[in-house]
């Protein structure tokens, strides 16, 4: 029998872990945590290597035991990173001299921080600015992103949030550059 034949409480049991363990390494409630062992919960993507640390299995494995969904906006990249590094709201927000709550208001999609923040955010997780942008399925390379925080550095700050909002929307796809040309140009 294999592991992908086993449901997640075998194989917790199998690792020897108890539901308050797995529930607390994954930082979830044991309540939550129950859901996802029994299917009642998808786990969400940036959950998937602490849960395969917790069981002892590889990450690839984790799909094809629960359901899982990927992290979708660039406020849950920013949660998913934070957690990973194993970090508090309260202790990003002290790294970056802003409010526990700015920092809420950036993962929860309320707010959108600076490009020189999402640097910061980046150097301070420990990941690149292409997984906290997605830039990487957008076939963008950290080069790439880099050019653009340099290029963002030298726009006035009364149109950086307007640059801002431009450049995510480029990064995550959700809008198309125009092309420009002139009436001579065949079409």
């Amino acid at each position: 029998m294999s592991y992908d034949d086993l449901p997640l409480v075998m194989l917790r049991r199998k690792a020897n872990k108890k539901v308050s363990d797995v529930a607390k390494a994954l930082k979830l409630s044991d309540q939550q945590y129950r859901k996802v062992e029994h299917g009642n919960r998808a786990l969400e993507g940036f959950r998937v290597p602490m849960l395969a640390l917790a069981l002892n299995l590889a990450p690839s494995k984790i799909p094809s035991i629960v359901e899982v969904v990927p992290e979708k906006t660039f406020g849950e990249r920013i949660a998913a990173q934070r957690m990973k590094a194993g970090l508090e709201q309260r202790e990003v927000a002290s790294k970056l001299n802003v409010g526990p709550l700015q920092v809420s208001r950036w993962e929860k999609g309320h707010a959108v921080p600076p490009l020189a923040r999402v640097e910061e955010l980046a150097r301070i997780f420990g990941c690149s600015i292409s997984d906290l942008t997605d830039a990487a399925d957008e076939g963008a390379s950290d080069g790439m992103a880099q050019a653009i925080c340099d290029k963002f550095a030298q726009v006035p700050e009364s149109e950086k949030v307007r640059a801002f909002s431009l450049v995510m929307g480029l990064l995550s796809g959700f809008m198309e550059v125009p092309t420009v040309g002139n009436d001579d140009d065949p079409v």
